[in-house]
């Protein structure tokens, strides 16, 4: 997560936590069960550990 909402923007890794729903490109719900997921969202302690491999097909699609 990105402290402010330019550091995240065009960044497939790199997400901003909007306080109101109403202000989110998308939302997220958390489901129980993995099997339920259709995205799986995984938090990294370091921004360098965020996005995808380079060689990855889907890199640069999350904009």
């Amino acid at each position: 997560m990105a402290e402010y909402r330019s550091q995240a923007r065009d960044k497939d890794g790199i997400w901003y936590f909007e306080k109101y729903k109403s202000k989110a490109d998308f939302t997220i719900k958390v489901v129980k069960h993995r099997s339920l997921a259709d995205l799986l969202v995984y938090y990294v302690p370091y921004r360098s550990q965020a996005g995808w491999r380079k060689s990855h097909p889907w890199t640069g699609r999350l904009r």
